[in-house]
């Protein structure tokens, strides 16, 4: 469980990291479109150079998020299948194994307390 807990911190790491470069890419948009609907070229090239850059690194941010995703959800799987075997386990073995256990330690009082009820 600590694995998962601490995949899920790195997730929410990662997603804000994501969504941080999101908007820096919005903005450098923003000032692409205004150099261009002002005519200012300069401001339009350096939005558009700009906007290309966090585009690139919204991608990259992008691909860690799916990584960690799948490998978070890789972990739940397995950690399920685990939870799923001990319960089976207990079923099978387990859970007969003490009620057997219970049975035998009434029947030994009740012996007990026949047997000194009875001297």
């Amino acid at each position: 469980l600590g694995a998962i807990a601490d995949l899920a911190d790195s997730l929410k790491q990662q997603s804000t990291m994501a969504m941080l470069f999101h908007s820096a890419l919005n903005e450098d948009l923003k000032l692409w479109v205004e150099g261009e609907e002002s005519g200012d070229v300069g401001m339009a090239r350096t939005g558009a150079r700009r906007a290309c850059s966090k585009l690139e690194a919204l991608k990259r941010e992008g691909a860690k998020l799916a990584r960690l995703e799948a490998e978070g959800v890789e972990q739940v799987r397995a950690f399920a299948a685990q939870v799923a075997e001990t319960l089976g386990e207990w079923q099978e073995r387990g859970a007969p194994a003490v009620l057997d256990r219970l049975r035998a330690a009434k029947e030994g009082a009740g012996d007990e307390e026949g047997g000194a009820g009875g001297q």
